[in-house]
């Protein structure tokens, strides 16, 4: 077992929020995650220097001839075990057109935070191809005196930057990345307006 994978169960038994996600490792069990999901993002995973390893998504309507989805997943598998890796892949990417940003937070032991955040409709992982946004501020600042950077380029309502910060000081966790997705409704495995993908 991976990183990546070990990283989402344990977010799993601390409950938080995560999309449902399986572990693969053969091509015969990718083909039957498909025929059960229309759409999923495909991460590589392994246990150490899991960072920025390869990363693909699916869509069945994108793949009507089944000899050229075979031949992509073939692709993906040859690479995977070239990679020592095995493949953690979750259907969040189901969820993009509800999705409201995608977002990274830190958080210190004063209450001081750095959010980033955007709200092009894509994977966490894919957020940072486009222009992001910063706000930092402390938990007890009016949201209007908090410092942002580049607003114009994600724009956000003032509730769904306190849903976010509500959220991530509930799980008490400190001088980490806690990166998420917020959404217009809820989703993921316990029926949540936010899913976490990692905390690093």
């Amino acid at each position: 077992m991976g990183m990546k994978y070990n990283i989402l169960k344990d977010l799993v038994s601390k409950k938080i929020n995560v999309h449902l996600f399986e572990e693969i490792t053969t091509l015969e069990h990718l083909i039957k995650y498909a025929q059960l999901n229309e759409k999923f993002s495909i991460r590589f995973d392994r246990d150490k220097d899991y960072h920025q390893l390869p990363f693909y998504k699916y869509d069945q309507k994108d793949y009507l001839d089944i000899n050229e989805r075979d031949k992509y997943f073939k692709k993906i598998i040859t690479e995977m075990n070239n990679l020592n890796c095995s493949l953690v892949c979750a259907n969040g990417y189901l969820y993009d057109d509800v999705q409201i940003c995608n977002f990274v937070i830190k958080i210190d032991g004063h209450g001081d935070f750095i959010l980033e955040f955007s709200t092009k409709k894509v994977s966490l992982r894919e957020m940072y191809e486009y222009e992001t946004s910063i706000i930092k501020g402390n938990i007890s600042d009016n949201i209007k005196d908090m410092d942002w950077l580049n607003k114009s380029f994600n724009p956000i309502n003032d509730e769904n930057i306190e849903k976010i910060l509500n959220w991530a000081f509930k799980l008490n966790v400190i001088n980490r990345n806690i990166e998420a997705t917020l959404y217009e409704q809820k989703v993921g495995i316990l029926k949540e307006y936010i899913t976490c993908w990692q905390i690093d």
